[in-house]
């Protein structure tokens, strides 16, 4: 079954995982950051359930997101890589169809960076394409592909402190926003710093 996407409207619900890891979501007044925030459709669900986010992107605000409140809304037009995730400082992190944009030669030191930026207690939910993905496969721009042992790994050899709360591995036939059809693949996860 293809999943479609209409290229005219972008903002779509959030992702499950997302909303899964939402329940995680236990501290007062946290500080959110979501990396890559295209759309802003985590980000919107956070704003309307009264949360203050920080939302990066390489972009300016889509124009559907500038008819909502943005009071609680910090928008950082930037490159994420390029961002200064400071130490311990987040305690809720949101990287969705991202995190594969990262040059593969970055990745695990930036993939690092990001763990180590949440608090005792922090939730990061994401995710990467996977090796069956169509763009691994058409091999047309260097970007980031994964399994599911890989991931784990990464996750393990940045220290003890890190724990596997989901990891779920999905493939569908879709398409892109371009609406060209696409195989996806994709590896979804949710960690939690002990």
């Amino acid at each position: 079954m293809t999943q479609h996407v209409p290229k005219t409207n972008r903002v779509t619900d959030p992702h499950k995982i997302f909303i899964t890891a939402v329940e995680f979501l236990t501290k007062v007044n946290p500080v959110i950051v979501d990396v890559g925030a295209g759309y802003l459709n985590e980000t919107r669900y956070l704003l309307q359930k009264g949360y203050s986010v920080t939302a990066i992107d390489k972009n300016s605000i889509p124009e559907e997101f500038e008819t909502l409140n943005q009071t609680k809304l910090n928008y950082v037009k930037c490159n994420f890589s390029d961002y200064d995730f400071k130490l311990s400082s987040i305690d809720f992190l949101v990287a969705l169809h991202s995190l594969f944009f990262v040059l593969p030669q970055d990745f695990n030191l930036f993939f690092s960076r990001l763990l180590h930026s949440l608090t005792p207690g922090g939730i990061f939910v994401g995710d990467t394409l996977g090796i069956h993905d169509s763009w691994q496969v058409n091999g047309k721009r260097p970007m980031v592909f994964m399994t599911k042992e890989i991931l784990t790994n990464l996750i393990k050899e940045s220290g003890g402190e890190f724990e596997i709360l989901q990891l779920q591995e999905r493939e569908w036939d879709g398409v892109q926003y371009d609406e060209i059809e696409k195989h996806w693949h994709v590896i979804e996860f949710i960690v939690k710093r002990k």
